[in-house]
This record gives C-alpha cells, structure tokens and sequence, in this order.
C-alpha cells in the first residue's frame, strides 16, 4: 500500500523542460528535487491524487501515472517506484 502522507516519484523529463514542470508541480502541492535522470517529486497521497487525476488508496507500487496533457511533450514517464527495503 502507498503511504498516505508521503509518496516519492521518479519524473521522466528533457532537461531543459526542469523549470517548467518544477513550477507546474509546485503549483499543485508537490516538490521536487533534480536528479541525474530527471526529478524526484514528492508529496502526500492528496497532491498526487489531485494532481494526477488517479485514486491511489488501493495502488500497489510501482504506479505508472498517467502524464498530464500540459506536460506530455517533455514529460516521458512519471512513476512511483517500489517501496526499497533497507536490509538489517
């Protein structure tokens, strides 16, 4: 199951696009950090709801997320990647 106060997010995207979609995730509640191969975009399971248009309540990782249609021409994947275990 997805925690509901806190997802992490592996977002796809041309480089120079960063600033664009960095604001359009800002907007919408989110953050983001800059990556080697794009952003991690984090949040609670309420941002990523509204921001996405998708119920995760259910969802079991990984979650392909459906890219938005003001992102799509430099977004090329959004994920929520599985849960990674640290071993003891």
């Amino acid at each position: 199951m997805i925690d509901p106060s806190y997802i992490e997010a592996i977002c796809t995207l041309e480089k120079e696009a960063m600033p664009q979609v960095q604001r359009w995730l800002a907007d919408r509640g989110l953050r983001s950090v800059p990556m080697r191969a794009g952003l991690l975009v984090t949040g609670d399971r309420a941002a990523f709801e509204t921001a996405f248009n998708v119920d995760l309540r259910q969802a079991q990782p990984p979650v392909r997320l459906e890219v938005p249609s003001e992102l799509r021409e430099v977004v090329s994947a959004m994920e929520i990647p599985p849960v990674r275990r640290i071993m003891p």
